[in-house]
């Protein structure tokens, strides 16, 4: 009798050795996805860092050309005069708006002295003018 209640013990000590060693696999997998997981957010931290980096850069590099434009007020009509149909271009393909301060709509004409005996040419642009907040990339 003594020798089956001593089989009985072993048994459920070997099962409980198992299910030991199986929650502990389990923990190590639990923990492996996890690291990758805080791996992975820790790239998303690095490139958002970088875009602020390259935002910044970029509103450090237009801040002048902004400082030249008088401060947008709602529906106000502004004129800023440029060089060349190129550059009234490049500034609305750069789209300078995202890098003033206002929310509002606001119409702005550009215009382009192309010479003295051509009329100037005017370019209407209706911009929706947003803020950018660094703080919500993160």
């Amino acid at each position: 009798m003594l020798l089956a209640e001593r089989r009985k013990l072993q048994t459920e000590i070997n099962d409980l050795q198992q299910k030991l060693n199986d929650a502990n696999e389990s923990a190590i997998e639990k923990e492996k996805k996890h690291t990758g997981i805080i791996q992975d957010y820790k790239q998303i931290i690095q490139r958002l860092e970088q875009d602020m980096t390259t935002l910044n850069e970029t509103l450090e590099l237009n801040t002048p050309l902004l400082a030249n434009i008088v401060k947008i007020s709602p529906k106000k009509k502004i004129e800023v005069k440029v060089e060349n149909d190129e550059i009234a271009q490049q500034m609305i393909k750069q789209e300078m708006y995202e890098m003033l301060t206002c929310e509002d709509e606001t119409n702005a004409i550009i215009s382009s002295d192309m010479n003295e005996n051509k009329p100037q040419q005017k370019v209407e642009v209706k911009w929706i003018l947003k803020r950018i907040s660094l703080r919500r990339l993160i």
